[in-house]
């Protein structure tokens, strides 16, 4: 996670994946531990990643977050749908809007978005 709204964003659907192990930058991981359901944070790039773990959803799907997943050799990955043509499309354009990010986090979490409040 990059940003303090994309964790608050992510408390929508950590509990149902409950325990997790949340891998945020290092400015973030106070913040990460008080996700319902995040179990331990990594904070990145000063902790160690855990390596092999079973399945990681990445919420951010760029090449920072690409880079890290495959460093940790998961045995399955989910990756958010970014939308970014469509959003680009929406401001050029006026196209239609993206799904809400919250959404998007939790198709690829496999999961439904918890009712709000999300951030505890």
């Amino acid at each position: 996670m990059g940003s303090l709204g994309d964790l608050i964003l992510a408390s929508g659907v950590t509990a149902a994946l409950s325990p997790v192990v949340l891998v945020t930058h290092r400015r973030w991981k106070a913040a990460g531990a008080c996700l319902p359901g995040v179990e331990r944070v990594v904070g990145w790039p000063d902790d160690p990643l855990p390596s092999r773990p079973q399945l990681v959803v990445d919420l951010q799907a760029d090449l920072r977050a690409r880079a890290i997943v495959l460093s940790m050799r998961p045995d399955e990955v989910r990756r958010v749908a970014r939308f970014d043509w469509q959003r680009r499309a929406r401001v050029w354009w006026g196209a239609e809007p993206a799904p809400p990010v919250v959404e998007r986090y939790a198709r690829a979490a496999g999961v439904p978005v918890a009712e709000p409040p999300w951030w505890p």
